[in-house]
């Protein structure tokens, strides 16, 4: 469906302008100021209402040209006027919301290890415990850690997995199934000479 003129919600207010309108005929200029429209628009809307040429000039009679607005279905009129109402309920909500908090890392973050994580955060098998005065802070030992754990992920996995859990995925991690494929291998090597 094509986007509504701009004047279709003020619809009512241009029908009862014109029930007033001062003279017999409206002509471009009119509907232009009327409509808030351009001088192409204006014509275009001229002609499908049924103006009549005075010279240079086209006229129609203010009932003629409310009968032609009148003829933009009431629903249309409706949708467009919720549509706008939601998008200013839309924009009042967005203000509303809280603002990101950004945290700058500055080099030396970039390069945190898990020996020189700020102090208020504790790591332990199963557990991560960070403790902060405001938002700022909190995001900054956040940031922190997730570098340290990031720049040694055996360590960080060695420091909180579980006593019954294992590291594994984690990159360095040797134990993870890289041996137990080789020997899998081994086996069908052996099984394939054992064929010929």
């Amino acid at each position: 469906m094509p986007d509504k003129p701009l004047w279709y919600s003020r619809l009512a207010e241009i029908h009862a302008e014109l029930h007033r309108w001062p003279s017999p005929w409206v002509d471009r200029p009119a509907v232009e100021a009327l409509l808030g429209v351009g001088r192409r628009r204006a014509q275009q809307i001229l002609a499908a209402a049924g103006a009549v040429a005075a010279g240079r000039t086209a006229l129609v009679t203010p009932a003629q040209l409310a009968a032609h607005l009148s003829r933009a279905p009431a629903a249309s009129v409706e949708r467009e006027k919720a549509r706008v109402r939601r998008f200013a309920r839309q924009l009042v909500s967005w203000e509303a919301r809280p603002r990101r908090l950004m945290v700058a890392a500055p080099a030396a973050v970039e390069r945190t290890g898990l020996g020189s994580l700020p102090a208020g955060i504790q790591l332990g098998p199963g557990r991560i415990e960070i403790t902060f005065m405001n938002a700022r802070e909190a995001g900054e030992k956040l940031l922190a850690l997730a570098m340290a754990a990031a720049n040694d992920p055996d360590g960080f996995c060695e420091l909180t997995a579980a006593p019954a859990a294992s590291c594994t995925g984690s990159t360095g991690d040797k134990g993870s199934g890289e041996g137990r494929e080789g020997e899998g291998r081994e086996e069908e090597k052996r099984d394939d000479a054992g064929k010929r």
